[in-house]
């Protein structure tokens, strides 16, 4: 299926959609909603307090009233159901919303309400037009709300049409699944067509939640899958230089200097690249770890392997305060063993 086999799509909407970043029907599946409303309640109008909660209200409309010129225009529609009454008040578009209604229509409006002395009034409400009573039930869902842009909105791409194209595309496709069924159980992952179902049309929040769980593992089984081959194809059969043991400088800083003992994460993480240093072929690995992790201690270990079989070491950083921060720590640290520490900068034309 292709983006030009939607309903309702016409050429500006499809140009809007492509400068969105929406070029393929997986790019529409993958525009997730930016949040939700919960509209599974209908709330009776003599409930309301009128403090700006958020509701959904179902009534007949029993007033029309348009007001001003110009920019000032403004329209107000009252719907009334068995407990009271609510306003509807447009300041924009009122031309276009005064052709939607008419006295005695079903009508649902969604949005916050607030209290102006008797009357409670909603702002530019969201509407829904029912045809009958028993179409209430259809109301009560939650509702995905999709971020938009301002080439979406100048095309009128409103969130329901971004939901009703993301509704065809669930029902007239299968989008793949490629996570191995083994990870799936282990996660208790849905499949990747009923994710994207609980995350567009969801029956409860707990469901977008459990959703977006796999997606967010799916993006990082990819990404490790993307480095697992970049590194099969570009590092692993490269020559390198192939080390020995650690030496003395590695063992007198950890076992004497240190004035802490590492985490296991960083034992296993000095283990990992002792290994590579001893393999014989170039080592490429990326460590990773929020601030204050350790990473640093990490570096030093792999730095004190180099030296301890007769090589220099560079320890790089991505500016000079950060490069003069990581000098002085190594300074302090790698003093007692007497080591010539020298700091370079893209300032400088010698090291310090």
């Amino acid at each position: 299926m292709n983006l030009t086999d939607l309903s309702r799509l016409s050429t500006g909407r499809l140009q809007a959609l492509s400068r969105a970043g929406i070029h393929t029907v997986e790019d529409l599946l993958m525009h997730f909603p930016l949040r939700y409303l919960d509209r599974q309640k209908i709330t009776p109008a003599g409930h309301l307090t009128g403090n700006g909660e958020t509701v959904t209200v179902v009534g007949s409309i029993v007033s029309i009233r348009t007001s001003g010129s110009g920019r000032k225009r403004r329209l107000e529609v009252v719907i009334e159901d068995e407990a009271g009454r609510v306003t509807g008040v447009w300041f924009r578009g009122a031309s276009y919303f005064r052709k939607l209604f008419k006295k005695g229509l079903l009508t649902a409006f969604f949005g916050s309400v607030k209290r102006y002395g008797r009357n409670l009034s909603m702002a530019h409400p969201e509407v829904e037009i029912l045809e009958k009573r028993s179409d209430i039930e259809s109301l009560k869902r939650i509702v995905p709300i999709y971020p938009s842009t301002s080439e979406l909105s100048k095309a009128r791409i409103t969130h329901r049409q971004l939901h009703e194209w993301i509704l065809q595309v669930l029902d007239r496709t299968h989008p793949n699944e490629f996570l191995p069924e083994p990870i799936r159980k282990k996660h208790n992952f849905p499949i990747r067509h009923q994710a994207f179902r609980m995350v567009h049309n969801p029956d409860s929040l707990r469901e977008t939640r459990a959703a977006i769980d796999r997606f967010k593992y799916e993006e990082l089984f990819l990404f490790e899958l993307s480095m697992a081959r970049v590194k099969q194809i570009h590092f692993e059969e490269k020559p390198g230089i192939r080390f020995r043991a650690a030496g003395e400088l590695t063992h007198r800083f950890f076992n004497s200097i240190l004035p802490f003992e590492l985490t296991d994460g960083q034992k296993h993480a000095l283990s990992d690249i002792k290994k590579d240093l001893r393999s014989g072929v170039q080592m490429h690995r990326l460590i990773q770890g929020d601030v204050g992790a350790g990473k640093t201690v990490v570096a030093i270990g792999a730095i004190l392997m180099t030296l301890d079989n007769g090589y220099q070491a560079a320890f790089m950083a991505p500016t000079e305060i950060l490069a003069e921060q990581h000098y002085h720590t190594l300074s302090s640290m790698l003093q007692p063993l007497g080591l010539e520490i020298r700091l370079l900068t893209g300032s400088q034309k010698t090291g310090l």
